[in-house]
Formats: structure tokens, C-alpha cells, sequence
């Protein structure tokens, strides 16, 4: 009997570590995610600056001209 309990306590305990690992690696990954999320978020807002950059310069170049 107590060979059994100790055969289920080591499966337990190795089941336990890889989901240790296993729940230590899709942190990482989210954590991944959301800095490459806060990127791309980052280089929209740049890119909309940069549009209504163009559209200012535009009309300013448009009044003068007239």
C-alpha cells in the first residue's frame, strides 16, 4: 500500500512540475505578447501623428500659396 501512495506522490509531484514549467512559459509568452502589443499600439499612434503632421503641413503650404 505505501508503495502505491509513494508511486501516486512522485506522479503527482512530476505532474506538478510540468505544469510549473509549462504555466512558467505562457507567462513569458503573454508577457511577450503584451510588450509586442504596446509596440504596435505605440507605432500607431506615430504613424496618426505623422499623418496629421502631413495634413497641418499641407493646408499651411495650401495658404500660403494662395
Amino acid at each position: 500500500m505505501r508503495e502505491g501512495e509513494a508511486e501516486l506522490t512522485k506522479l503527482v509531484d512530476e505532474r506538478t512540475a510540468d505544469l510549473a514549467a509549462r504555466n512558467d512559459q505562457l507567462s513569458k509568452a503573454m508577457t511577450e505578447l503584451k510588450n509586442a502589443q504596446d509596440q504596435l499600439i505605440q507605432q500607431e499612434k506615430l504613424a496618426s501623428l505623422g499623418q496629421l503632421t502631413a495634413g497641418i503641413a499641407h493646408e499651411i503650404k495650401n495658404r500660403t500659396l494662395s
